[in-house]
């Protein structure tokens, strides 16, 4: 059985508290006429609003073609009426294709607890082979661009090379990488007498 599908944008609004609301629905079964009657939008803020100021008295509709085109309409709505940043709307994020939030598109930091954590949950797990092939996939395929090879071409200044050497200053070295150092070293010379 087919399952119609429409994918709409909205925007909600109480206009006596002169707050909006932008969004998007192409949820598998969505359609228009759930808005405000069973879907009250994905929101954070809109349920304790609404129980503050009662029911929106704007709802309007946009009917989209797919889901591509919700999200962006959805996108240049927030972006021309510059919802994320303004107080005026209850948009805590950009979602349409571009994600963003109201402290920019960087994600604020973590906390040590958080970083620890993460830590714990991660310590031991192991990649499976198919990641580890396409992680190295990856990393064959990145390549510098041009200007920076020309860049990586010019020869170090003085003050570079100093900074270079202060860098690696009072790095130990084990045994065995003093020995690989060793001899590629002799092969280089070797190379050059040659």
């Amino acid at each position: 059985m087919h399952i119609y599908t429409q994918p709409y944008t909205y925007i909600i609004g109480w206009s006596e508290q002169k707050k909006y609301y932008i969004g998007q629905r192409h949820a598998k079964g969505c359609n228009p006429a759930e808005l405000w009657v069973s879907y009250f939008t994905s929101g954070k803020l809109i349920p304790d609003f609404r129980d503050k100021h009662g029911e929106p008295d704007i709802v309007v509709t946009y009917l989209r073609h797919d889901k591509e085109d919700a999200l962006w309409v959805e996108e240049m709505m927030m972006f021309y009426s510059g919802a994320v940043s303004s107080d005026r709307f209850l948009n805590l994020q950009s979602a349409g294709r571009h994600f963003s939030t109201k402290l920019g598109s960087k994600k604020p930091p973590r906390s040590t607890a958080h970083c620890n954590a993460l830590a714990a949950a991660n310590k031991g797990r192991k990649h499976s082979e198919e990641t580890r092939r396409k992680i190295s996939e990856a990393g064959k395929r990145r390549r510098h661009s041009a200007q920076t090879i020309e860049k990586l071409k010019l020869p170090k200044t003085d003050a570079h090379k100093e900074a270079i050497r202060k860098a690696r200053l009072g790095t130990v070295f084990s045994e065995e990488s003093r020995r690989k150092m060793s001899e590629s070293a002799k092969r280089r010379w070797k190379k050059s007498a040659d």
